[in-house]
């Protein structure tokens, strides 16, 4: 493998940049050379925020060109179509079912809009209602563990006490509890096809 890509999009205040954290700490720690960037929209809570995590034996830009990524994780759903462009034609993507309204949107659903469109297009899609699970566990925080515990399920090399390891290293004691039981049941959420 030259390199592997993932992006991660979201809103500001989700977890998007502790989601990329946790991933790029586990790639480091499968032995991988790592590159990350980060990119905020113009509001801190609810910009548009896209991580992208390139990881390979050796690794000398953290961007990302079009049709790169092979994972996706949404944890806002419309983020999904709008970085789609990064997207490999055989990418798998984790969304997250829930969606924020734009301003001034009619309250109608339409949620499942962009996994149905993603798979018409012949992506492996995976939707997960991370904001249920963690609203299960009374901490609605948790949501991007839920989805990184989603992910963790669908990549080749996987190992549960790593995964372990790094919770550890990247959440205070007090949160590790709460952030470890999302992952697992996020990993649960999801049945490989």
């Amino acid at each position: 493998m030259k390199y592997g890509g993932i992006v991660i999009v979201g809103v500001g205040g989700t977890g998007v940049l502790k989601a990329s954290e946790i991933l790029s700490k586990f790639l480091l720690n499968q032995g991988f050379d790592v590159r990350q960037s980060e990119v905020h929209g113009m509001a801190q809570r609810g910009g548009s925020v896209i991580t992208q995590i390139k990881y390979g034996e050796k690794v000398f830009s953290p961007l990302l060109g079009k049709g790169e990524a092979q994972y996706m994780i949404a944890i806002e759903e419309t983020e999904a179509l709008r970085y789609s462009e990064f997207l490999s034609s055989d990418a798998t993507i984790i969304i997250n079912t829930w969606r924020l309204n734009p301003v001034g949107m009619k309250p109608e659903p339409y949620t499942g809009f962009s996994a149905r469109l993603f798979r018409e297009k012949g992506f492996s899609v995976y939707e997960v209602n991370a904001l249920s699970i963690a609203e299960s566990l009374q901490n609605s925080r948790v949501v991007n563990t839920v989805l990184i515990g989603a992910m963790s399920k669908l990549f080749h090399f996987d190992s549960e006490n790593i995964w372990e390891e790094v919770m550890k290293e990247t959440f205070p004691q007090k949160l590790f509890q709460i952030n470890m039981v999302a992952f697992l049941k996020g990993r649960e959420s999801v049945s490989i096809k």
